[in-house]
């Protein structure tokens, strides 16, 4: 993988998120963007959200395996190139 394929945004988000909802009607009324998407949740929801989200980079981890209480975060290159960390209500 070269630099220049790189995508410059990745949100992980767990479905126990305060912010789960407002995600949600983001990414499935939203034009897709540059963004890499991992999404904390059981199989069952994954597979549904998959299917109404238009993005398909589209990455799954199983709650069950992994605590998180409600993780919300933003990572991306800065001008810099360094990787930069945001919770996502500073964003949205």
């Amino acid at each position: 993988m070269n630099e220049g394929d790189l995508v410059p945004y990745l949100l992980v988000f767990d479905y126990k998120s305060p912010m789960f909802k407002r995600i949600d009607e983001y990414l499935k009324n939203t034009n897709p963007i540059d963004l890499n998407i991992v999404f904390i949740s059981s199989p069952w929801l994954f597979k549904l959200k998959e299917k109404s989200w238009k993005y398909n980079k589209i990455y799954f981890v199983n709650s069950a395996e992994l605590k998180t209480n409600g993780l919300v975060k933003m990572y991306y290159r800065s001008e810099k190139g360094a990787i930069v960390s945001r919770n996502v209500i500073d964003i949205m």
